[in-house]
């Protein structure tokens, strides 16, 4: 046989050769992957970007929450994300599996380019509906106590956050007392049931006796007029306020719209004294009860008042001491035996003098 031949069938027979064993081993491969189930990748797409491809979905979730933590150690602060997470199954024997480090390497590099919003830590100070934020409990502390000097010109009173013991979660409530009680540990002695009614016989009885120079005039308590409440929690930077911010926001006077009941002796002057206000707002907001200056109004009538009052006020108790001339009031008693409606004096009306301590 000739030389060409020969080569011509040597070549058909090394790519018959290369063929069959290519086809054989793409049969052997496919009929392994079926016996075992390995065949199939997952690919992790985070944001769109794949970030690597594992063997099976059942990891997916843990690799992501690596990353999240290892983005949230960088900072104390809340950090927000964009973030969308995508799997793709699909057979290919020829896509080669990512390590965990790799992916979760991939996946933390997508979000921190998808940071969208970072929250910082604050304390939250909620005065009824109104809410400030701050970065620390020092800063809190602060406030309370410039919202209590102005009541407090003599610094006798202090101011401490405790826990809310009403409340389940951790809230923190405020607790104002004399400084000086604190100091000297002195505790509030209750009255024991038993001989209550005479321990009390005894005070009134002494406080016959009791020489006028014996009080101790002036301020008698102090505490905040609404419920403020601290809780931790996480802001935007855009609002969280200074110290400074905050005491200006709590102290400042604004108008604050509520009812008053009037009470005997009340006129719209002294009504509009009492609520820092005038006759003529009075009128303004109350056009059908008060139609004019002279309008009657009677005990027990409701009228809507603006009074410029801060978000955080002080409830301050005085012991006060005055003289007065009074007259002492006729005291009667009924006698049902007499079936009628006659009644008998029995205390003529006596005017005297009285040095009253309030």
């Amino acid at each position: 046989m000739p030389a060409r031949f020969t080569r011509i069938i040597e070549y058909h027979h090394v790519a018959t050769m290369l063929l069959v064993g290519l086809l054989a081993f793409i049969v052997d491969f496919g009929s392994v992957g079926k016996v075992t189930g390995k065949t199939s990748r997952v690919t992790i797409f985070v944001n769109g970007n794949a970030v690597g491809v594992v063997e099976n979905a059942e990891g997916v979730e843990h690799l992501v929450t690596e990353a999240r933590k290892k983005l949230a150690r960088e900072s104390d602060d809340l950090v927000l994300i964009n973030c969308d997470i995508r799997t793709n199954e699909k057979t290919d024997v020829f896509n080669q599996i990512n390590d965990e480090e790799t992916i979760i390497n991939n996946i933390y590099r997508v979000f921190s380019e998808n940071v969208f919003k970072t929250k910082e830590p604050v304390y939250e100070v909620k005065i009824n509906e109104f809410t400030v934020n701050l970065r620390t409990a020092d800063e809190v502390h602060q406030l309370l106590i410039r919202a209590k000097s102005q009541y407090d010109e003599t610094n006798e009173y202090s101011v401490d956050l405790l826990p809310d013991p009403t409340r389940e979660l951790n809230v923190l409530t405020t607790l104002m007392y004399k400084t000086a009680d604190s100091e000297s540990g002195s505790d509030i002695v209750l009255f024991p049931k038993a001989g209550a009614s005479d321990k009390f016989g005894k005070i009134f009885d002494s406080a016959l006796k009791q020489d006028v120079s014996e009080f101790h005039f002036g301020v008698k308590s102090l505490d905040f007029g609404e419920n403020v409440e601290v809780v931790q929690a996480y802001a935007d930077p855009s609002r969280i306020s200074t110290l400074e911010e905050a005491i200006a926001l709590v102290t400042k006077e604004t108008e604050k719209s509520k009812i008053y009941e009037v009470e005997a002796g009340d006129s719209l002057s002294l009504i509009a004294q009492k609520n820092n206000t005038t006759i003529e707002n009075l009128m303004a907001l109350n056009p059908e009860t008060l139609p004019s200056e002279k309008a009657m109004i009677r005990p027990g009538d409701e009228l809507k008042v603006n009074s410029p009052e801060p978000e955080l006020s002080v409830v301050r108790t005085e012991e006060v001491y005055y003289e007065e001339n009074y007259n002492k009031p006729i005291e009667y008693v009924d006698n049902d035996n007499w079936f009628t409606n006659e009644s008998k004096v029995i205390t003529e009306p006596v005017e005297g003098f009285r040095k009253v301590v309030a």
